[in-house]
């Protein structure tokens, strides 16, 4: 089992990498991910 800080370090680390996948783990079964409408995310744009 995981330390809560090896967990949180994997879960930012996640986001970093913009892994959506990865970053579902970390969230119970039953949440929602829902995107507002005509939201447009250009996930290169923040890679450098």
């Amino acid at each position: 089992m995981l330390t809560e800080v090896e967990t949180l370090t994997r879960f930012f680390a996640a986001i970093n990498r913009f892994d959506i996948d990865a970053i579902g783990q970390y969230f119970a079964p039953d949440v929602l991910r829902a995107e507002p409408e005509g939201l447009t995310v250009h996930i290169e744009l923040f890679h450098r």
